[in-house]
């Protein structure tokens, strides 16, 4: 028996507190596939910034042209030189 399909919004109360605010933050089905897939194992959740600097590099890298230094720079808030560094490891 796979007590863990059986469980409905009803039941959210009768499990712990950790439990619920995990359900309040992403939804119990999201809930019961992260017990089904990582059943009690520790999972990283990586840092906001880690996350946008990922994404804002790989914009830059799509964004160049090959002398839009400048223009990347002031949309992204960066000094030249870190855009020139951002698109030199993508070479």
């Amino acid at each position: 028996m796979d007590l863990l399909n059986e469980i409905t919004e009803n039941d959210i109360a009768d499990l712990n507190e950790e439990c619920q605010q995990l359900i309040e933050l992403v939804g119990l089905d999201v809930f019961k596939k992260l017990v089904r897939e990582h059943n009690g194992r520790s999972i990283y959740i990586p840092r906001k910034k880690n996350v946008e600097s990922s994404l804002r590099n790989k914009k830059i890298i799509r964004e160049f042209n090959g002398s839009n230094y400048k223009e990347l720079a002031g949309k992204y808030d960066l000094t030249e030189t870190w855009i020139r560094k951002i698109v030199e490891k993508a070479v």
